[in-house]
């Protein structure tokens, strides 16, 4: 059967529900907005800075402020956001925008 072509759906089935980390936020007035971007992606940081700048502006009570991620190896788990560095950080945000793999 070398003219036999198998046909695969690359995003997977569900399998069951997601957890929410949190609720929603009603407003990001007053709130510490977290952006985090990595060395290995470096495309987002321009999405990242118009971020900043968007926020700052809309929300001008809020604060914006950013995490840089510098020890990706490209290994999964290896300087992850798992890292005390992130998680320290992470305590000291609202809310959170995060680009890929992250």
């Amino acid at each position: 059967m070398p003219n036999l072509v198998q046909l695969v759906n690359p995003g997977g089935e569900a399998k069951g529900g997601y957890n929410v980390a949190a609720r929603p936020l009603n407003s990001l007035t007053g709130k510490r907005i977290g952006l985090r971007t990595d060395s290995a992606w470096r495309s987002f940081d321009f999405l990242a800075c118009r971020l900043q700048e968007l926020l700052s502006k809309e929300y001008p009570a809020s604060e914006v402020v950013v995490f840089r991620n510098t020890h990706t190896t490209g290994g999964r788990g290896v300087g992850s956001d798992a890292s005390a560095e992130f998680r320290a950080f992470a305590r000291t945000i609202d809310v959170a925008i995060l680009g890929l793999c992250a």
